[in-house]
């Protein structure tokens, strides 16, 4: 009874060393590379070579996709000496037994497993390769500011996008790591349908607890040799001081001269109005002096005086565009667009009815006729007609710091129409007009004479 199972004990051995030395020479008779990875939007060599005796009469690669939806895929290969492709981004072969191809890694779902197969008359010989994608980020990276009861403020804004997988973000500020007080961070994380995916990170101080000049985004990600650093320079304490002190002086120097041409409206700073006097606008006296609460109110008038000016002069030229025009038909406002749009809910009646194709021609029409010489011209003078400033200062272009987004409205696309119809800014590209959106919304806090009154509070 011992040696009958010695026995079986020794068959099952010798049996399982066969199967062993077996798929071993098998093995040796396919060179490949069992994991492969690539970048997007570059080449990527597939290696698979037959080392033994047989004569190969096929050979060819097959895809099998990540989705179960998609069945394998015949790629390139030789049937009987005869090269054959059925995808542009694999190349042909070198030989029945050389399956080695340049691959153009053109979408995320080139990742999978790639098999490559050699046919002979006695035996057939397979092996796979996986292929793992990863997409290189985009760095981007934006300087903000902002008050806040008093207090000025700026968010370095860096996102890393279309990287895959997730890139990571962090910050260095003057070569150091950021402390927790006075420095914040958010991180804010997005998916792509194309498999990619954007990581935003904004870092946001009060500017007069910084004093360094440098703020460094640094980006790491599999596809980079080591971290990617993007230096800007924020303003310090000092230099934010230097430049408001700058602003007081030429605006001394503006009122001075505005003083001596002006003895009407002089006359009129000494017996305050009602009306001002009540306004928000203008300091109270624990706030200034009686001089510098007269000299506000008069830059107040002077800015008042020039926004009606300025309006004045845009509804000039658009009746003069009109004009010259000859089809005044389609440069009409249509009933309904009252501009400009003074609150949240003119905003809203707006956006509805330039879902009508008729009415959105119409206003197209007229933004392309107000226009200007540049493209900051141009946005200046069609968003003072469109809205007024209180109604700006509740938007800007992404939404961004509890405000409303501007660029997610029908309404920019409108405006984004009219400047590709107008001459002067037809060659203008949305990138190009957001940049200007973002700058104008970011300067409405300085119209309207506010930019005199933060001045008087430092």
């Amino acid at each position: 009874m011992g040696c009958s199972k010695l026995l079986i004990l020794g068959l099952v051995l010798n049996v399982a060393h066969c199967l062993e030395i077996l798929e071993t020479g098998e093995e040796l008779a396919v060179e490949f590379k069992r994991n492969i990875t690539a970048i997007l939007g570059e080449e990527v060599y597939l290696s698979c070579k037959y080392l033994g005796e047989n004569t190969i009469i096929s050979a060819e690669w097959k895809h099998q996709s990540n989705s179960s939806k998609v069945k394998s895929k015949r790629l390139t290969g030789f049937n009987y000496d005869r090269p054959f492709s059925r995808d542009s981004d694999f190349s042909i072969p070198a030989s029945c037994t050389n399956l080695t191809v340049k691959m153009n890694v053109s979408s995320v779902e080139a990742e999978g497993e790639y098999i490559c197969m050699f046919v002979s008359e006695d035996e057939d010989f397979s092996r796979s390769t996986y292929l793992t994608v990863l997409a290189r980020p985009d760095t981007h990276i934006l300087v903000n500011e902002e008050t806040v009861n008093g207090t000025h403020y700026q968010s370095v804004s860096c996102s890393a996008v279309n990287g895959r997988p997730l890139p990571q973000i962090s910050w260095l500020v003057n070569s150091l790591p950021p402390s927790v007080y006075p420095f914040t961070v958010e991180m804010n994380d997005t998916a792509h349908p194309d498999g990619t995916a954007t990581m935003s990170s904004t870092l946001r101080f009060p500017t007069h607890l910084q004093d360094k000049d440098r703020v460094t985004c640094v980006v790491q990600h599999p596809t980079l040799p080591s971290p990617k650093l993007t230096t800007v320079r924020v303003d310090t304490y000092e230099t934010y001081v230097d430049a408001q002190a700058k602003l007081n002086r030429a605006e001394d120097t503006e009122v001075q001269e505005n003083h001596k041409r002006s003895p009407t409206v002089q006359e009129s700073q000494r017996i305050p109005s009602p009306t001002l006097q009540g306004s928000p606008l203008i300091p109270s006296p624990a706030v200034g002096t009686p001089r510098t609460w007269g000299k506000a109110m008069f830059s107040r008038i002077l800015t008042v005086l020039e926004e009606i000016k300025e309006t004045q002069q845009i509804q000039r030229q658009m009746i003069n565009a009109l004009l010259k025009q000859g089809d005044c038909a389609s440069a009409i406002l249509p009933d309904g667009a009252n501009f400009p749009l003074a609150s949240i809910e003119d905003v809203n009646s707006i956006e509805q009815k330039l879902v009508e194709t008729a009415f959105m021609n119409s206003v197209v029409s007229i933004i392309r006729d107000i226009g200007g010489a540049t493209l900051h011209e141009a946005i200046q003078r069609i968003m003072a007609f469109l809205m007024t400033n209180d109604l700006a200062l509740q938007y800007n272009l992404a939404g961004c710091h509890g405000k409303r987004a501007f660029e997610t409205l029908r309404l920019f696309e409108v405006i984004y129409g009219g400047l590709k119809k107008n001459k002067m800014t037809q060659t203008v590209n949305k990138k190009e007009a957001k940049k200007a959106f973002s700058k104008w919304f970011k300067g409405a806090r300085d119209r309207g004479g506010d930019r005199a009154l933060r001045a008087q509070r430092l």
